[in-house]
């Protein structure tokens, strides 16, 4: 049965680049785990916190998530667990994969946030 994106997951997708929308809607279907969008677009003070509490090593205005439509998005298993790394892994390369057939060109793989995506600048 294939995946797809609940409400939550679709307002915050709603707030990124239509490639973004476009590829996740795209990679959500096949993916081999379920998964959600738990970050779309962040304001000074959702980024601000991300940084203090070592999600993101950038501070306001420097991430792309803080571009209007939002550059990046992050992503969670689906239940969460944190724990699953090699779920994340799996994830983030069918997302890479599909965005290659797609022709929509991302950042390579951040090893320490496994869970982003973010367009190639």
């Amino acid at each position: 049965m294939p995946f797809k994106f609940s409400r939550r997951s679709r307002a915050n997708l709603s707030t990124c680049d239509a490639r973004l929308q476009r590829l996740a809607e795209a990679a959500i279907v096949n993916s081999p785990y379920d998964f959600m969008v738990i970050c779309g677009h962040r304001s000074e003070t959702d980024q601000n916190r991300a940084f203090e509490e070592g999600y993101s090593r950038l501070r306001w205005p420097s991430s792309a998530h803080n571009k209007s439509p939002s550059l990046a998005f992050d992503f969670v298993n689906y239940p969460i667990d944190w724990s699953k790394s090699h779920e994340f892994m799996a994830i983030n390369s069918h997302i890479q994969q599909v965005a290659r057939d797609l022709g929509i060109e991302l950042r390579p793989r951040i090893d320490w946030d496994l869970g982003h995506i973010q367009l190639k600048s």
